[in-house]
């Protein structure tokens, strides 16, 4: 997808419902991950007059590095046969 381009990767989460929250985690982002931050990674893809999909992980920032939170499997499921 040569056109597609994304200026986050991942952004912090828990200060409101539904929305993306700063800091956001970019190559240009300055701002420290520091113990106790949750934030979320995200691969986003919107195609336009096609849709969008989200994958996103939840992680919690510890004193010894991070924990993923949300506990979706990752194996390839195939929907009806």
């Amino acid at each position: 997808m040569p056109d597609y381009c994304r200026g986050h990767f991942g952004h912090s989460i828990g200060a409101s419902c539904g929305s993306e929250e700063w800091p956001f985690i970019s190559a240009g982002n300055r701002e420290p991950i520091m113990p106790g931050m949750m934030l979320a990674f995200e691969t986003p893809f919107y195609g336009h007059g096609l849709g969008a999909m989200m994958i996103e992980d939840q992680v919690m920032v510890t004193e010894t590095g991070a924990e993923v939170i949300n506990t979706m499997p990752r194996e390839l499921v195939i929907l009806g046969s």
